[in-house]
Formats: structure tokens, C-alpha cells, sequence
């Protein structure tokens, strides 16, 4: 494919990512990432955070928690447990699953009105910049006193950013804090970032709809060795005395045991 066949099907800056990973100047995880990156920015469809009304078992469990905490069992050696005591847990645990579901519902909460707050100070930002641009075009004199006023170099006045949002478009995925001097901790939204990844699934799939033709895809993969059951017991007829070294080959299963509360 040629640069200019290459420029037409690309936005510009993935059209140039691919002729930098085809001369070797980037590697394809680079190219992945700008690959997987939106052409152009979604905008939000703000939610507001729900308002969470405990119910009376919630609030019951609530102001009760310290008491059922203090009155726990809590057996000061390894033994049985008495019909009372494991009553007594049983209802303790209720209780503290009650608490969860409310805590939980809340920080929900919690993280839509922190967010609402950073994406509203986002925007605002990015309208300080459009006024500043406009001002730049349009009233020279006064945008160069009001970047003064400000402490702007009205020579690195930066660029309208667009911003990317979160999969459900309700949040701009832009890093912030919100906080109060007398407090000695802040909410921070922080991003991570997963590495895209091609995997000879996602081509398949795109020979399965006619995107690619079976030669690309086989052009695209190379073939992967995996155990074969029936040849392990095929080669085991003859070799039964080295069936104890597949132990050392083998990724080791193993069992663990988890807590629930069940209808009895």
C-alpha cells in the first residue's frame, strides 16, 4: 500500500504511526495504541449521581453495628462453635452485608458527584480557552491586557483540547483532584491505561467477515504448538514409566476455599 493510498483510508497522525511502524521506527504495540485511539473526542452525556435512601434493615444495621461488633464471638482458642454463637455470626453477617450494599451504593454516588465536579471545571477550562482564542482573533488589544492580567504569554496561548471520555461518554477521562486546605486528603481521579492487543482471534474474526481473505490471515499469524491430548495418551502407551515427569510440565491446579452464607 502506498503513502497516499495509506493517507486516505487514516486520519493523519494514524496514517503517519503506520508508515513509522512499517520502516521499523516504532513497534506495533505503538502503532496499537494510536490505532485505538478515537478519531475524534465523544462528547458526555452527564448523569447525576442516585440518591441513596437506606432502607430500615440498612439503618437498623447501621446503628447497631458497634453493639453486634462488641457482642461478636470471637472464640480465644480452636474449637466448636456452640448453636448461639454460629446464630449470633450468622446474623452478624447479615447485618454487615446490609451495611456493604449501602457503603457501596454511596461511594457509587460519591464518584458521579466528584466527577460531575472535575468535568465542570474541564469545561470551564476549555471555555476560558475558546474566549481567549476568540479574543486573540477578534479584539487583539484586549486579549493581549487580559493575558497580561493573567500571567498568559499571549505567544503560548495553548491549543483548544479535545478530551476523550470513559466507555459509557459520561466523563471526561481527564486527571484531577478536588480537596479543602483543611483537610489533610483529596479525591484524585487517576487514569490507567490497558495496552491494546491484536490477538489471532480478532483477525479470524475479520476473515470470517470477508475483511480480510484466508492468505492475509494466515500472512498475519504464525502457527502456535499446544498439547495434543490424544497424542500424550498415544505417546504414553509406549512410554508409561515417564509419566510421572508430565508433573514437572504441568501448571499445577489447586484448590481454595471461599466463605458464603447459604439458604440452609
Amino acid at each position: 500500500m502506498s503513502q497516499t493510498e495509506i493517507t486516505k483510508a487514516l486520519a493523519p497522525i494514524k496514517a503517519s504511526a503506520v508508515t513509522k511502524a512499517v520502516d521499523g521506527v516504532i513497534s506495533l504495540g505503538e502503532l496499537l495504541k494510536v490505532l485505538d485511539t478515537p478519531d475524534k473526542a465523544a462528547a458526555i452525556v452527564p448523569v447525576l449521581p442516585k440518591v441513596v435512601v437506606p432502607t430500615s434493615d440498612q439503618a437498623n444495621a447501621a446503628l447497631t453495628l458497634v453493639e453486634t461488633i462488641k457482642a461478636a464471638p470471637v472464640p480465644t482458642e480452636r474449637r466448636m462453635l456452640t448453636p448461639d454463637e454460629i446464630k449470633a455470626l450468622l446474623d452478624e453477617r447479615a447485618q454487615l452485608d446490609e451495611i456493604e450494599k449501602l457503603l457501596k451504593d454511596r461511594k457509587a454516588a460519591m464518584r458521579t458527584t466528584i466527577f460531575n465536579h472535575l468535568d465542570v471545571k474541564t469545561e470551564d477550562g476549555i471555555s476560558t480557552l475558546k474566549l481567549m482564542h476568540e479574543l486573540r482573533e477578534n479584539a487583539p488589544e484586549t486579549f493581549t491586557k487580559v493575558a497580561a492580567d493573567s500571567g498568559l504569554n499571549p505567544d503560548d496561548l495553548p491549543a483548544v483540547p479535545e478530551y476523550m471520555t470513559d466507555a459509557e461518554a459520561e466523563h471526561y477521562l481527564v486527571p484531577g483532584s478536588a480537596g479543602v486546605v483543611d483537610r489533610s486528603k483529596v479525591f484524585r481521579r487517576e487514569l490507567r491505561t490497558e495496552a491494546p492487543v491484536l490477538t489471532a482471534e480478532g483477525l479470524a474474526m475479520l476473515e470470517d467477515q470477508g475483511s480480510l481473505t484466508h492468505d492475509e490471515f494466515l500472512a498475519l499469524t504464525s502457527p502456535v504448538r499446544v498439547v495434543d491430548e490424544a497424542k500424550v495418551l498415544l505417546w504414553l502407551r509406549s512410554h508409561a514409566a515417564k509419566a510421572p515427569l508430565l508433573r514437572d510440565a504441568m501448571t499445577h491446579g489447586s484448590t481454595t476455599a471461599s466463605l458464603f452464607v447459604r439458604k440452609a
